[in-house]
Parts: C-alpha cells; sequence; structure tokens
C-alpha cells in the first residue's frame, strides 16, 4: 500500500511520540547513561508540540496509521540566513521501509520550508541510527556536528607534572590568550567557524564571574598551558543529552606546544571530579567532525 503524506496535526502527536519513544530506547539500550525521560511519551509528546506551534509538519500514513512523521524550528538566522533545524524528537519512522519514508517525508516538508523561504535545513538524528543517517547523506546533508557522553569514572594514569586550580577573575590575562588561540583554530581551516568578536576578554570576564559556567586552568611550571569551561545549564547541545544530571563541556583549548603533554587529560578528570561532588552522574560535548585535534580528544 502506497504512503499518504499528510500535515502532522495535533490528533499525530501520540503516535509519533511513541515512534520516537521506541527508537530512544535501543539508542538507550547501546548507551545507557542517556537520561531515562525521554523514554516516555509526555515528555515527547510536550516538545513536539512546541515545535508544532512554531511551524509545519508532515506525517506519513500507512494503511491508517502513523509510520513517521517531520517537523522542525523555524529560525529566521540561522548559519546565515532563515532556516530549519530539526532535532531528533522531531522525526521518526518505523524501522520497516525507514529509508523509502524518509525520503517521502523529506520530499514533502522540504517543498514545504522551501517555498517559505527557508533554505538551509539541518537535522539531527540519534547516533546509532545508521539508516538514518544515511539517507539523509544520500539527500545531500552532510554532518555539521557531534554530539557525546559519557559517565564521570575517573581518568586513570594523570600526569602530576600538571598544576589544576579552578579560575577566577584574577587569572583574566593568562585565559585571555588560551581563548583567542582556540578562536584562530576554530577559524583556520578546514573548521573555518569564524565568529568575530567571540571568546575576547569581556566575554571571558562574563564566563569567570558566573557560578554556572566554572572554568579550570592547567599550568606546566608555572605557564598557562591549556583551559577548560563547563556549564550546568547548557542548552546548545542536542536535546537528549539535556539533563539536569549532565554538566557539558563548552569550550576547551590546549597550547599548541602543550600538546600531548597530559594538561586536557588532567583537566577532564578535574571536571569529573567536580561534577561526581556536585550530584551528577554524566558529561556531554559537542564538537565539529572537521576539527581533527578535537575528534581525537573527545571520541577518545
Amino acid at each position: 500500500m502506497p504512503l499518504e503524506i499528510i500535515p502532522l496535526r495535533l490528533e499525530h502527536i501520540d503516535d509519533a511520540a511513541q515512534l520516537f519513544n521506541a527508537a530512544y530506547k535501543v539508542e538507550r539500550s547501546i548507551v545507557p547513561i542517556l537520561p531515562q525521560k525521554y523514554e516516555e511519551k509526555a515528555v515527547v509528546s510536550t516538545f513536539l508540540e512546541k515545535i508544532m506551534a512554531k511551524g509545519p509538519g508532515v506525517a506519513a500514513i500507512n494503511g491508517g496509521r502513523l509510520v513517521g512523521y517531520m517537523c522542525g524550528f523555524l529560525l529566521q538566522s540561522f548559519r546565515g540566513g532563515p532556516g530549519i533545524y530539526c532535532p531528533e524528537h522531531a522525526h521518526a519512522t518505523m524501522v520497516e521501509d525507514r529509508k523509502r519514508i524518509y525520503y517521502d517525508l523529506y520530499k514533502a516538508i522540504a517543498a514545504r520550508w522551501v517555498d517559505g523561504g527557508y533554505h538551509t535545513h539541518a537535522i539531527t538524528s540519534l547516533a546509532h541510527q545508521s539508516e538514518t543517517i544515511e539517507t539523509f547523506f544520500w539527500l545531500g546533508f552532510g554532518m555539521t556536528a557531534e554530539d557525546a557522553i559519557r559517565d564521570l569514572s575517573p581518568i586513570k594514569n594523570i600526569p602530576d607534572s600538571i598544576e589544576i586550580r579552578r579560575a577566577n577573575p584574577a587569572d583574566i590575562d593568562g585565559l585571555v590568550p588560551l581563548y583567542l588561540g582556540m578562536r584562530a583554530h576554530m577559524a583556520a581551516p578546514p573548521i573555518f567557524r569564524i565568529n568575530p568578536g567571540e571568546w575576547e576578554r569581556d566575554y571571558i570576564q562574563d564566563v569567570l564571574a558566573d557560578p554556572s559556567r566554572p572554568v579550570w586552568l592547567a599550568k606546566q611550571k608555572g605557564v598557562p598551558a591549556a583551559f577548560i569551561s563547563a556549564a550546568t545549564n547548557y542548552t546548545s547541545a542536542c536535546y537528549i543529552i539535556r539533563d539536569e544530571k549532565t554538566i557539558s563541556l563548552v569550550a576547551a583549548f590546549t597550547e599548541p606546544t602543550r600538546r600531548k603533554s597530559g594538561a586536557m587529560t588532567a583537566l577532564l578528570d578535574t571536571v569529573f571530579a567536580y561534577a561526581r561532588e556536585q550530584g551528577f552522574v554524566r558529561c556531554s560535548t559537542d564538537y565539529e567532525p572537521e576539527n581533527m585535534p578535537g575528534v581525537e580528544l573527545w571520541s577518545r
């Protein structure tokens, strides 16, 4: 029986939430540290209601049953112009014939998005849904960011030559070169993430004054070698790792001549110890796949 693609309506929300719940349970069976709450239909239904209030969606119907859906946030400024962000809970399909269902869903919703002037489309997928990722690759998408998560178990073999301490406003002069080094690294090829004015002195002062954004500084022989910044209420990561028990890493950089010194490893272990003391159970970070030094660090 051919698929029928129709507008996504409020009457579809419960069935749509169940589709995502099923996919998330599979993901969580592979990554048990993920928050359990996204297995709850009511949590996902609330998310979907918010997204549907912001823009159109489509539903795939087969034999009177919902077998897939897709919607997204309409953003007036997204990567240079109007765009769409479709978070991980804003789409799901049945396992059977997943590739065809996603193709038909995206064909239908993309036409509406483009007609409305939204030409940039970004979609977050669950990491282990390889068929979904492959389908969107063939539809012209590429990887632009990856979110990672781990527990807070200590790291072994920390070098004792690294001095680590929580940064305070008096550390501003030591932190400015590291933040600017990070900005230069992110702006260089092949990353090309250029944000003028970001991570300069005023920004660092604001971070150091905010207790919800702790910063740690690593020194080697008294010289600043690396820093790491965390957040306890980070909202820029994908939704499924946002949780009151998650601490997020939002910025990190090692001075190039100090790489392989163990400074970043020592910083990470310090963050994990702090997070355990504060009652967190997991740590997340997000990074660009074209940032090879970052990929090597975070995937390890």
